[in-house]
């Protein structure tokens, strides 16, 4: 045999499995990813089953163990031809594991279904495990029979996996036969207690069912649900085995157990989201940069925010965290491509428990965070602590009265700007011209800043005068709040769908909506910008006030309708014929008093007549920073 080059092989055993098992494992798994992916099954809570055999001479399996040496080496076991055993059976899920339950001799359905009745069902039921639960178990003859499947049906309906249940009780998933590889049980649980218990190298019956019972107690079954509920979802682990102990290797989020809703990934980052060891959220910027923001977009956007929070902390002699890596600010970055906030960085600028603080927390929040880890997390990066004084007090009301002291001025500065980036000849020097005129817009940026924040401290007092009058912090208060910064009219961000609208309509009276919706848009924006109609000098002047804007307007990358006014007709294509909104005009101070929820008193309307105004103007100063 050696001359002809030929080597021993082993025979390999296997199940016999037919033709059509392959299709129905197949068929099987993608039906279980569907009915999780949809919600219908959530896979927390299944409870798999199965039964195993532990003998006292242990396990051992001779195929599967090799030893390497210089000579041969006569290793024996010594087994039993009969060895004494017993039938263990256990069920497993999210909760934890359920029994052992030990079956002397064979399992027949008269011993399955007496502990099913008298044990493992009693416990789900006194742990309100069954509500909802889903029960597995696999194609063993016992399993299978119409008793069996009657107590089953009864308590979890048809949330069942098993083989043939389909054919007794209508619903129900059949389980597929020959698939110990889909059943936690079969392939995990059974050999990680064989080789606990071979540890303890029973001598009789008695000892072996302490020592299984005892492996089965000391599964750390609170590992995974401790990952998960510090992660707040859904966890994918992956862990590994060492000398016998389980160790945790990393923790992914499940991405196909549920499937989100609409609302839920457009505001998947509106709240602080805690990761490894920070709190992120895209509230406030998200407005502007909605989704993620091109690469360019991101260096000019924190080029110029760095620039200015630099000068604003020397100026106020902030004591601060953002700029600790020379390699990018922490306050504001990236991450997938959404700009983010790092929301402990920006609460600690100004203290914790200062009036600005809570200005951030309202302005990005809507609310004061109480959220105590953050709180603490907050707390511990403070590496010192911002001193008031009267210098820095003076200041702090010179802004907040001031604060848009001179911006019109800034803003005709700004309206003829204009940079030819056309001039560099390579990529790379276009990009270093980018970044090097982000400096020639820091008086605007600095306004824009300074309008925001002191914006959100005047909200701050309005907030907490509400807060002081009722008592607590409830839904009236926010609901109030709420009330009152939508009284506030004239806001430039407002102006411009009202504009817009404005355009359509005329439109619609020009040439009716039939005739401008049948125009392709080149047709449609020839129109507009060559027409003599009251529609047509609507739209140029449209695009002469408002041709910096566009959808993610903030990102330098982004096509602006004055870039291609195409984009806009689009959007004027849906409008028409649409009813026109009434402009909104700004109640008086009394008839938004008598529409509040908070009960005020004498002072805390007096206080609120002088605060309301500045807080109208602080919104209609920050969209027109903006």
């Amino acid at each position: 045999m050696k001359e002809l080059e030929l080597s021993p092989y082993k025979i390999q055993v296997t199940q016999p499995l037919k033709e059509d098992h392959t299709q129905r494992r197949s068929e099987f798994a993608q039906l279980m990813l569907e009915k999780l992916q949809t919600g219908e099954i959530d896979v927390k809570k299944i409870w798999f089953s199965d039964e195993a055999y532990f003998t006292l001479d242990g396990h051992l399996n001779k195929q599967n163990y090799r030893y390497w040496g210089r000579e041969r080496l006569e290793i024996t076991v010594v087994r039993s031809l009969h060895p004494k055993k017993f039938l263990v059976w256990c069920a497993t899920s999210s909760h934890g594991v359920f029994g052992p339950i030990f079956i002397d001799g064979t399992l027949s359905a008269a011993n399955y279904r007496k502990f099913l009745d008298e044990e493992f069902i009693p416990f789900l039921h006194g742990h309100d495990l069954v509500q909802g639960h889903w029960f597995m178990q696999d194609g063993a003859r016992p399993h299978r029979t119409a008793d069996v499947f009657e107590v089953l049906n009864e308590h979890f309906s048809d949330r069942i996996i098993g083989l043939d249940y389909p054919s007794h009780f209508q619903g129900g998933i059949e389980w597929p036969p020959y698939s110990p590889d889909l059943n936690p049980c079969d392939y995990y649980l059974s050999g990680y207690l064989k080789s606990k218990v071979l540890q303890t190298s029973p001598t009789n019956l008695p000892e072996l069912k302490t020592a299984i019972t005892t492996a089965v107690d000391t599964i750390d079954s609170e590992a995974c649900s401790r990952i998960e509920r510090f992660y707040k979802s859904s966890r994918d682990i992956e862990w590994g085995i060492l000398n016998d102990e389980i160790y945790i290797l990393q923790s992914r989020p499940v991405t196909n157990a549920s499937s989100e809703t609409d609302f839920e990934i457009k505001h998947e980052f509106d709240a602080p989201l805690r990761c490894e060891h920070e709190y992120f959220t895209v509230a406030n910027v998200g407005e502007v940069m909605p989704g993620a923001t091109s690469p360019l977009g991101i260096e000019v956007l924190t080029k110029s925010f760095s620039n200015v929070l630099k000068r604003q902390a020397f100026e106020k002699g902030i004591v601060d965290n953002l700029f600790q890596s020379k390699y990018f600010l922490t306050g504001i970055l990236p991450f997938y491509n959404n700009m983010m906030i790092t929301v402990a960085e920006m609460l600690i600028r100004y203290g914790l428990n200062t009036p600005r603080s809570k200005g951030f927390m309202i302005s990005v929040f809507g609310r004061l965070l109480d959220d105590p880890d953050l709180l603490e997390y907050a707390g511990s990066k403070v590496q010192g602590e911002f001193k008031s004084s009267l210098i820095s007090d003076l200041r702090y009301y010179k802004d907040l009265f001031f604060f848009d002291y001179g911006i019109e001025k800034a803003k005709q500065r700004f309206d003829n700007y204009h940079y030819d980036f056309l001039k560099p000849k390579t990529a790379k020097e276009a990009f270093k011209a980018i970044l090097n005129s982000c400096s020639d817009f820091d008086e605007a940026v600095l306004y824009h800043m300074e309008c925001s924040e002191n914006s959100s401290n005047w909200n701050m007092y309005m907030f907490t005068t509400l807060c002081e009058a009722k008592g607590n912090f409830d839904n009236d208060v926010y609901s109030d709040f709420a009330s009152l910064l939508a009284t506030s009219s004239d806001v430039e961000s407002a102006n411009v769908p009202q504009a817009m609208q404005d355009v359509a309509d005329q439109i619609v009276k020009d040439i009716g909506k039939e005739k401008f919706s049948s125009l392709s848009e080149e047709d449609a924006e020839k129109w507009l910008q060559t027409s003599t109609s009251l529609a047509g000098y609507k739209f140029r002047q449209f695009i002469k006030r408002h041709g910096h804007r566009c959808l993610r307007e903030f990102d330098v990358k982004s096509i602006t309708w004055g870039m291609d006014p195409k984009l806009l007709v689009k959007l004027l294509q849906n409008l028409a014929g649409t009813s026109k909104e009434s402009s909104k005009k700004e109640d008086s101070i009394d008839a938004i008093f008598s529409e509040l929820n908070v009960p005020l008193s004498f002072m805390s309307k007096c206080y609120l007549r002088f605060v309301l105004p500045q807080c109208r103007r602080g919104v209609r100063r920050r969209e027109f920073s903006k």
